[in-house]
């Protein structure tokens, strides 16, 4: 399980949300909930291991904190393997019946409720047999029954005795030496005969369930593919927004967050780009490879001291740092600006705050996309929430123009003609 849990970094956590956005998108369709079956369907039909895909669904259920305590247990209980589950199962459900009979007994509560409880427990043990995948997942269940039916004996009935002052021995060797066999083999005879009776009752097993969700699941993968998009994003933000507007008036500071917006937006429009959101001092833009996003960033970069120059009014340069990353959206209509909640977005934003001021933060996965591969970026590395980027940063470094100041009551001029 840690091996798979270190399997699961942000830069395969876009795969994985896809495996999770599968599985209950099949559920929906099935009308049914998220098992074994449809586990394995998912597993097949991608290419993964059934582990990567319960471990995917346990990591939604944990990262989502509306999620109530019930479904937070049911997916950490589909986490855990088949055989793992049962062997719980079994064990829990062997407790449950052996201290229903202690107590049973000790409170005289009635022979009828015993046999009752007990049938109960029986029943669940063979529905667990007969469901079971083969007949070595169907043993171990009834012998983790076994054990659980002896701690149960064990434990409750100890707490009995000492309760009542009744001496009694509930645990006897004749229950492993005789229980031990005729659970095992009838573990594995229940599971046999129970198929095959379901089979000709007309309930469908294990295996044809999954080949069921097989096929829908195809369908379903099929139909997302045809609005899916490869997106690179660019993220930029200003280095000490808040420190710069305490620095300067009111009107300062109006125009030369503006000429910035205008600045930028220039930049992206004239690789081909599309802003995609602004929220304060940051943007985020949008574009359709990797090389259009690095080359507008280093537009923008580059272009900042003269920006300082002649356009800003605050009385000290403005500093950028910028982040890009590339990966599979899924629009909701016809745009990428329909986009909001897309990982690759976030993963953009969470470089461009690890950036050095005046630099450029490019994800391992979208530098490999550019023209001249990674080296076109720099020889710089880091890991960012476990993602490797590289970083870019000027040649020669820009020289921090100071930025004219303009009076409150005065509109800033224009730039001089050509620039």
């Amino acid at each position: 399980m840690q091996e798979l849990e270190q399997q699961l970094t942000p830069s395969r956590m876009e795969g994985s949300q896809e495996l999770v956005d599968l599985a209950e998108a099949l559920a929906a369709r099935s009308g049914g909930a998220v098992d074994d079956a449809l586990i394995l369907a998912v597993s097949e039909a991608t290419g993964v291991s059934e582990e990567f895909v319960r471990l995917a669904l346990m990591q939604r259920a944990a990262d989502t904190k509306r999620t109530s305590l019930g479904v937070r247990f049911s997916s950490f209980f589909l986490s855990l393997n088949p055989m793992t589950r049962l062997m719980f199962g079994g064990s829990m459900i062997g407790f449950f019946m052996a201290a229903s009979n202690v107590i049973s007994h000790y409170w005289r509560l009635g022979q009828n409720l015993t046999t009752f409880l007990m049938m109960v427990g029986l029943m669940l043990v063979g529905w667990m047999a007969v469901r079971a995948r083969d007949g070595k997942h169907a043993l171990a269940m009834g012998v983790s029954t076994l054990f659980g039916a002896c701690v149960g004996f064990a434990l409750v009935g100890t707490f009995a005795n000492l309760i009542s002052g009744e001496p009694r021995s509930w645990l006897v060797p004749e229950m492993l030496f005789i229980g031990l066999p005729a659970v095992a083999f009838g573990s594995i005879a229940f599971q046999s005969l129970g198929k095959k009776m379901l089979k000709k009752l007309g309930v469908r097993d294990a295996q044809d369930e999954r080949r069921e969700l097989l096929h829908q699941l195809v369908e379903i993968q099929d139909k997302l593919r045809v609005g899916q998009r490869q997106v690179s994003f660019l993220s930029i933000d200003i280095v000490g927004s808040t420190r710069l507007k305490s620095v300067a008036n009111s009107l300062a500071v109006e125009f030369t967050f503006s000429e910035y917006h205008t600045f930028v937006e220039r930049a992206v429009h004239k690789f081909h780009g599309m802003i995609h959101s602004t929220a304060g001092d940051g943007v985020t833009a949008a574009f359709d490879t990797p090389e259009q996003a690095f080359q507008a960033a280093r537009m923008v970069q580059s272009g900042l001291p003269e920006f300082n120059q002649y356009r800003n009014r605050i009385g000290e340069p403005v500093v950028l740092r910028a982040g890009i990353h590339h990966g599979t959206v899924t629009p909701q209509g016809d745009g990428v600006d329909t986009v909001n909640f897309a990982e690759v977005i976030d993963i953009a934003a969470h470089l461009q705050k690890a950036c050095p001021a005046g630099g450029i933060t490019v994800s391992d996965h979208a530098a490999s996309l550019l023209s001249g591969g990674a080296g076109s970026v720099g020889s710089e590395q880091i890991l960012v929430d476990r993602v490797p980027a590289w970083i870019w940063t000027p040649r020669v470094a820009a020289p921090l123009v100071q930025a004219k100041t303009a009076p409150a009551f005065m509109v800033p001029p224009p730039p001089p003609s050509g620039k």
